[in-house]
């Protein structure tokens, strides 16, 4: 992964763990509408390191928000390179890890929620 402020190797089992959901959410952002979004992915509780929070964003929206708490990020996230319009921001208690990726494949996207029926008593 491309890094610009490492959060080491948790960044990497957190994305293994999450990138077919990261990857239905950005798809369902964009047919959504959203020109340029970005995935968030939150673990930032340490009490609780499995849990993980995934979220989308504006690009835009996000950097505004990234630059008064990690400026450096700033810069790497709004430098998108052409052909990599899936960006991934993974944040954890140790820094920030940012990840250019090309756009996922509609078809091996996994559902962006879950299907829940509801049960008649």
């Amino acid at each position: 992964m491309a890094t610009r402020a490492a959060t080491g190797p948790r960044a990497l089992q957190i994305w293994r763990a999450c990138a077919e959901w990261a990857e239905a959410e950005w798809l369902a952002a964009r047919s959504g509408g959203m020109a340029d979004p970005v995935l968030e992915l939150w673990a930032l509780d340490e009490a609780d390191p499995g849990r993980v929070i995934v979220a989308v964003a504006d690009r835009v929206r996000l950097a505004r928000k990234l630059a008064a708490c990690c400026p450096p990020v700033v810069t790497y996230l709004r430098a998108a390179p052409p052909g990599l319009p899936f960006s991934v921001v993974i944040l954890t208690p140790s820094g920030v890890d940012i990840d250019h990726r090309s756009a996922p494949d509609a078809l091996t996207a996994v559902p962006s929620r879950p299907t829940t029926r509801k049960q008649e008593t």
